[in-house]
């Protein structure tokens, strides 16, 4: 599981108005959705924040650089150029994990991904 923070979110809510940010939202989530594969999924947690679910401890490598890239990219909202960049925490499931532990260590190690961060860039923990 990959829980992913969007860094420079709120800037772009506050300076360019709600309907602004929604439309980086969707911006985002259409990129995150190109960039998974069949049988993965994506879905908006809350507030900035994304939450994909894979199978495959190569999936995770794979998916965290192609995160990366969108933090490289410029992203239109309100017709101007935005950047973002993008915190993640990976926690593989265990056998005998319920789904919300699994959310919760990916969700804490988010956190230690976001401390060493720029804007513009992705920043990955492991739980």
């Amino acid at each position: 599981m990959l829980f992913c923070d969007l860094d420079g979110f709120k800037p772009v809510n506050d300076r360019l108005g709600h309907a602004a940010g929604d439309e980086l939202l969707v911006a985002v989530a259409d990129h995150l959705r190109a960039d998974l594969r069949e049988g993965d999924m994506v879905s908006r947690f809350g507030g900035d924040e994304f939450v994909i679910v894979t199978r495959g401890e190569d999936a995770v490598e794979v998916i965290a650089s192609r995160i990366g890239a969108l933090a490289a990219r410029t992203l239109s909202a309100a017709g101007t150029e935005v950047r973002i960049g993008v915190s993640v925490g990976v926690a593989h499931a265990q056998p005998d994990d319920r789904t919300d532990d699994v959310l919760t260590r990916a969700d804490m190690a988010m956190y230690e991904a976001k401390k060493s961060k720029a804007i513009g860039a992705l920043s990955l923990a492991v739980a």
